[in-house]
């Protein structure tokens, strides 16, 4: 069977609210969204058409961009919500706005259910994509034409057969390729025997097809005119169905006779298993013809091809499998970037995408944001006008080692161009745009000091993890600055703005010691405390940083424990936290308010005694000032009527302080 559209649409949204309505309950952000997509689930289950209309396909792209762009935008400081985030861009397939176009909604474990959304092929020639398992085959619905014909030109090499290279459609790569993929599972005898009997499976070598990589090459050749200049290789382990003509040009003809098909399908038995009856293997580039080929649009697109004959036996061409994916090494991550920069390159990976943008293309605005922000990395890195950046930011592996890495700039700096502020309706030229980013590091440069940041090897925000809180921290200081204003915020509002921070002591040892820690936890705490100290309208003295006992008071504290519990602010229902009974619309909320100066991480624990149980709440929540933490009946606390508690804790640089209260 073969979904249609809005099968699919309608799977993709159910699903969608399955496994995501609940945690999207949790953010302000989606409540009207999620009315949306329930009211377009609602709506399309109405109609009878397999196809959808263009209203349809438009609601549905708009509620898929809004929580893409979201994805790409989220500030991660948490486990939890790293997560949740990293589910739900699995799920939308990482590339953008189409993913229903391809997904696959469950119809029980026997039915056959093909990949593609429509019929692929040409020529007289229609098949579909199905999955069993580990076994991925083919069925032809309308088969016009007894065979494939390709005409390739001839390669000599030194002391070889020659090979035979050209561009082939990516649909009758997949109509005729099989690949030697390894199982699923193999038990651990089982691969100590094939280690110790090379002739044993020796047809299961490649590894498996990534589902994900597939979907995203399918959507990303769907929606770009784009090719891939690196060729797949195959191979003819010696098969009846292909024959080869030499012609006078040097060319060859290449004839795939579609005969190893039964009942139209590409199912043959071997030692009574069910294989793959595909003729041609592909050594090199599955995720390509796979991926191009499921392309609901653009499975015509042609891929390069390297066609090794059957004179080449099986071992040696699985032996070129392992030489590349073994003795090659990919490029490291500055140098892709530097790439893809150069030549526009439109990449599945939002990382790595820098295509020419396209003002009536919405999927080229973290093209351009992405090419924003690397440029004027740039532009900054050699400006006399930014000595805070003045040759810190290292571009490629070449580059001396320095203050910040150019993937981390990327990271942290992509949405002031495709968010806030300088998205494509800015009213900023560039040359605006960098006279205002050099006037707020220079009022982090005039804050800190010229002897403290050039010369002090204990200056605070001058490590690789805590320069990202000054990075952080610019939408924060420029709304603070702006005034509303629409010219470039000049340097002396920037200032202004950055003021309650001037008595921080930069080069204490004490305060650069305790945040110039490992890990993540120390520059997201530093963080914190800047933002809270950013709110006040007055800086703190010096001598109110620095004590340790002015705890949960904005600004001041630096390096002091959470306040204490018994001031944490909690706002409890009426009629108390224990859940009326299972589901929704019987569970509790608490609001919790992050305590100043404080992480953003609200880690959460509900207990009897020393046993805790999972499930009845969240184990942490991002909080930036106030948000709602549920209380869930399960099966565990159930039948508890006394002793159950709800634990929060909160933590600075010093420590951390749980905050414990009684739910029943």
């Amino acid at each position: 069977m073969r979904f249609t559209p809005r099968e699919r649409a309608i799977a993709f949204l159910a699903d969608l609210e399955k496994h995501f309505s609940e945690w999207m309950d949790e953010y302000d952000e989606f409540i009207d969204l999620k009315i949306e997509a329930e009211l377009l689930l609602a709506d399309m289950g109405d109609d009878d058409e397999a196809e959808l209309s263009d209203e349809e396909t438009s609601r549905l792209k708009d509620v898929t961009s809004v929580l893409f762009d979201w994805c790409q935008r989220i500030q991660l400081n948490n486990p939890g919500r790293s997560k949740s985030r990293n589910n739900l861009m699995s799920f939308l397939g990482g590339v953008g706005t189409s993913r229903w176009e391809i997904y696959q909604p469950d119809s029980g474990k026997n039915a056959d259910k093909a990949l593609n959304l429509r019929p692929i092929g040409g020529d007289g020639l229609q098949f579909d994509v199905f999955q069993d398992g580990d076994l991925e085959f083919v069925k032809v619905s309308q088969q016009g034409r007894m065979s494939l014909n390709w005409r390739l030109s001839s390669v000599d090499l030194d002391g070889q057969p020659p090979i035979y290279v050209g561009s082939i459609p990516a649909w009758q790569l997949e109509l005729v390729c099989s690949v030697p993929s390894l199982e699923e599972r193999i038990s651990r005898d089982e691969a100590a025997s094939r280690i110790l009997d090379k002739d044993r499976a020796s047809h299961r070598w490649q590894r498996k097809i990534v589902k994900k990589n597939r979907e995203s090459i399918a959507l990303f050749f769907d929606d770009q005119e784009t090719f891939f200049a690196n060729p797949v290789i195959l191979h003819d382990p010696q098969s009846e169905f292909i024959k080869y003509t030499q012609n006078r040009d040097g060319t060859t003809d290449v004839a795939i006779s579609l005969s190893f098909f039964t009942d139209r399908s590409s199912i043959k038995m071997v030692d009574d298993q069910r294989s793959d009856s595909r003729p041609i293997t592909i050594i090199d580039g599955q995720h390509r013809i796979r991926g191009a080929a499921l392309s609901p649009k653009n499975y015509g697109q042609r891929l390069m091809v390297v066609l090794l004959p059957s004179e080449i036996p099986e071992p040696t061409a699985g032996k070129l499998f392992a030489e590349i994916n073994t003795l090659s090494q990919p490029l490291k991550s500055k140098h892709n970037l530097f790439l893809a920069h150069r030549f526009q390159v439109s990449s599945p990976d939002p990382i790595f995408t820098f295509a020419a943008y396209d003002p009536d293309n919405d999927r080229t605005l973290r093209d351009r944001a992405n090419a924003m922000s690397y440029e004027f990395a740039a532009r900054l890195s050699k400006s006399d006008d930014c000595p805070l950046l003045r040759k810190r930011i290292r571009f490629l592996d070449q580059n001396p080692t320095t203050l910040f890495d150019i993937e981390k700039w990327l990271e942290f700096t992509y949405g002031w161009f495709q968010n806030y502020p300088y998205t494509e309706q800015s009213q900023l030229d560039d040359d605006q745009i960098m006279q205002e980013l050099c006037n707020y590091f220079q009022a982090w440069y005039d804050l800190i000091g010229e002897n403290a940041w050039d010369r002090s090897p204990t200056c605070l925000f001058r490590t690789t993890t805590q320069f990202r809180v000054i990075l952080k921290r610019f939408e924060q200081v420029r709304l603070k600055a702006s005034g509303g204003q629409t010219e470039a915020i000049p340097l002396s509002r920037f200032k202004e703005a950055l003021s309650p921070l001037e008595n921080i002591p930069f080069t204490n040892s004490d305060v650069f010691g305790y945040y110039n820690a490992s890990g993540e936890d120390p520059w997201k705490l530093l963080d914190a405390w800047v933002n809270d100290a950013l709110n006040q309208r007055s800086s703190s003295s010096e001598e109110d940083i620095m004590d340790e006992d002015l705890r949960g008071v904005a600004g001041s504290g630096i390096i002091s424990m959470p306040p204490s519990a018994e001031t944490h602010r909690l706002d409890v229902p009426p009629g108390g936290l224990y859940p009326t009974r299972a589901g929704k619309a019987g569970q509790r909320e608490i609001i919790v308010h992050r305590p100043a100066n404080c992480g953003y991480t609200c880690n959460v624990r509900v207990g009897i005694g020393d046993e805790l149980f999972n499930g009845v709440s969240l184990k942490s929540k991002m909080v930036l000032e106030s948000e709602s933490i549920p209380i869930k009946l399960t099966k565990d606390i159930e039948n508890i009527d006394s002793g159950l508690y709800m634990e929060f804790e909160w933590e600075t640089i010093r420590g951390k302080v749980v905050n414990t209260i009684e739910i029943n």
